[in-house]
């Protein structure tokens, strides 16, 4: 009998320190970062940063990359034809090798930025940035049913026999 009454005190103390409740959601969590200088006081100076089109993203990297990387050739042809004090005349054709590489995370957090540093849009991936505290109320709740429970059992065992 004392090994089964160790055993449920273990249960309930384990019990008293791991139930939690969600106060803040992950979207909460991120609508709450406004500008540039928010993003960095919490997340630091990102893994990658994108601009064109008067936005810049930010990447944040949580797990593994996976690059993909193209090669090309752009061809230039340029004319110039004019008059100046000595004449100018002249062709020129160029062969200008064009790389792109693009970074795939399986984890991460992004934001977009506009011009101003204002965040635009936040995007996550495989991340939970939610906040949790200690639900003791609800823990107090579960043990009482976990004892009630138990007390059920044993009683109903005794009548038994």
């Amino acid at each position: 009998m004392k090994p089964l009454f160790f055993t449920i005190a273990i249960s309930v103390m384990g019990l008293l320190t791991g139930c939690t409740k969600v106060v803040y959601t992950h979207s909460q969590v991120m609508e709450r970062y406004k500008s540039k200088q928010d993003v960095v006081a919490e997340f630091g100076l990102p893994a990658e940063k994108r601009s064109g089109e008067g936005i810049e993203e930010w990447i944040y990297n949580y797990g593994a990359v996976s690059t993909t990387t193209t090669y090309g050739n752009q061809n230039t042809n340029n004319s110039v034809n004019g008059t100046a004090s000595g004449g100018v005349n002249g062709n020129s054709n160029t062969n200008t090798a064009v790389v792109t590489q693009v970074n795939q995370y399986d984890r991460y957090v992004k934001f977009t930025f506009d011009t101003n540093g204002n965040v635009l849009k936040w995007g996550s991936q495989g991340i939970n940035n939610e906040v949790r505290k200690k639900d003791t109320v609800g823990t107090v709740f579960s043990v009482a049913g976990i004892v009630a429970l138990i007390a059920a059992f044993f009683t109903a065992a005794a009548s038994i026999h």
